[in-house]
C-alpha cells in the first residue's frame, strides 16, 4: 500500500471517528445523528465546519470550546483515532467487501463500548445496525462460512448465558443485562468459535486488572 494511499485511510477514519462520536452522543439521549448539526454539549453553539476538523481542531483549541471555552471531553479524539486504527487495520488484515463489513461491525462495537461506558446501557439498534450485515456476508464474502457464524452465536451467547445464569443464581440478582447477550451474539457471529471464547477471556482478564488498579489507587488493597 502506497504512502499516499494509508494517508487517505488514516483521514477517512478519522472522519468517520467524529460521525462516531456525533452516535456515541445522540443515541442514547434519543436524538437524531443527522440534524441538526454539531454543537458544543456544554453552550449549544454550532460548531462550524473548520472547527470540526478531527483532533486537529482539539489539539488548536487546548481542548476547550471555542465559545463558551469549557473544556472537550479528551473522549472525542480519542474516539477518533480509534476509528482510525481500525480502517487501517481493517485494509491491512482484510480485502475487497471484507474490509467494508470489518469497518461497520467494529464501528458499531467501538461506538457502544462508550455508550455503556457512558450511561451503562448497551443500544439495541446499535447491535442491529450490526447484524444486519451479517447475511450479506454470505452473498458478498470471499471467505464467509456459515458454519462458523452459527458456531460462533452458539458458544457465545451459551457460555455467557451460562455465566449469567450461574451467578444470578447464586447471588440473588440479575448480574449480566440483556444487551450484553445480544452484544456477544454480534461479535460471536461475526468472529466465530474460538475468537469469541479469546475475547470473553481477555475481557475478563482485562475487567479484573482495571479492578485491581481502580482498588489500588483509592486505597481499598493493601
Amino acid at each position: 500500500m502506497l504512502p499516499h494511499e494509508q494517508l487517505a485511510i488514516v483521514l477517512l477514519g478519522l472522519v468517520f471517528g467524529s460521525f462516531l462520536n456525533v452516535i456515541i452522543y445522540r443515541v442514547p439521549r434519543d436524538k437524531s445523528i443527522i440534524y441538526p448539526g454539531s454543537s458544543c454539549p456544554l453552550c449549544s453553539q454550532k460548531i462550524p465546519l473548520y472547527r470540526n476538523i478531527p483532533i486537529l481542531s482539539f489539539i488548536l483549541q487546548l481542548g476547550r470550546c471555542a465559545q463558551c471555552k469549557g473544556h472537550i471531553s479528551f473522549r472525542y479524539p480519542l474516539v477518533e483515532a480509534l476509528s482510525a486504527l481500525l480502517w487501517v487495520g481493517s485494509f491491512y488484515k482484510f480485502s475487497s467487501v471484507d474490509i467494508i463489513f470489518s469497518i461497520w461491525i467494529s464501528s458499531c462495537v467501538l461506538s457502544i463500548i462508550f455508550i455503556d461506558f457512558d450511561k451503562f446501557i448497551i443500544p439495541l439498534q446499535l447491535i442491529f445496525v450490526g447484524l444486519v450485515v451479517l447475511p450479506a456476508q454470505y452473498f458478498f464474502s470471499e471467505n464467509y462460512e456459515i458454519s462458523t457464524t452459527i458456531l460462533g452465536l452458539v458458544v457465545g451467547v451459551g457460555y455467557l448465558g451460562l455465566i449469567f445464569i450461574l451467578t444470578s443464581t447464586l447471588t440473588g440478582k440479575q448480574t449480566l443485562g440483556y444487551g450484553d447477550l445480544f452484544l456477544i451474539a454480534l461479535l460471536g457471529s461475526w468472529l466465530g468459535p474460538t475468537q469469541i471464547l479469546a475475547v470473553i477471556f481477555f475481557a475478563a482478564i482485562a475487567a479484573l486488572a482495571g479492578w485491581g488498579i481502580i482498588g489500588i489507587i483509592s486505597g481499598n488493597f493493601d
